[in-house]
């Protein structure tokens, strides 16, 4: 941090989750402050993050929020009607988000293992034509939700976000 403000090198940090137990607060605080100083705007998850740091930064302490987890809540709390529930078989429909492959292969061997009932939608983090095709590999069952013109989506066991913006899953 120090380096970034010598070369007048604006630093930001995003969705910090601060505690009063962590290192910056106890005895090395007045060294934590010294080197914190030169952090441009400081994005906090909560309150009590910011109450953290106010004193240090002041104004440029804001609250932004987890928006991974705010996100999710609100997409948590959006009532479901949508091509992935209209399958009266489908008891359940399990979306892996954010997937790299060894979390693909954990719900391979899940999938592998039967369970009746089980939609699986599998969001990659990287959604690129090389990321979809490793997922087509490990599930060549799978519908990419890019063909969902063409091909049923609601009886597809498998499902694969293969847009870069989906929000209508």
């Amino acid at each position: 941090l120090l380096e970034a403000h010598e070369r007048k090198v604006p630093v930001v940090v995003f969705a910090s989750h601060l505690r009063r137990n962590q290192s910056y607060f106890g005895w090395m605080r007045a060294f934590w402050k010294r080197a914190l100083s030169p952090v441009f705007a400081w994005h906090v998850q909560s309150e009590g993050s910011r109450a953290l740091l106010q004193g240090w930064l002041g104004d440029r302490v804001k609250i932004s929020g987890d928006t991974r987890a705010d996100r999710v809540l609100q997409v948590a709390e959006s009532p479901v009607d949508g091509p992935l529930t209209r399958n009266p078989e489908t008891r359940c429909v399990v979306v892996a988000g954010s997937t790299w492959r060894p979390d693909e292969l954990h719900w391979r061997n899940w999938l592998n293992a039967d369970p009746v009932g089980v939609q699986l939608v599998i969001v990659p983090h990287e959604v690129n034509a090389k990321r979809i095709d490793e997922v087509r590999r490990l599930f060549p069952e799978a519908v990419c939700w890019s063909e969902r013109a063409h091909t049923p989506v609601a009886d597809a066991r498998v499902l694969i976000r293969s847009e870069e913006h989906t929000s209508e899953l």
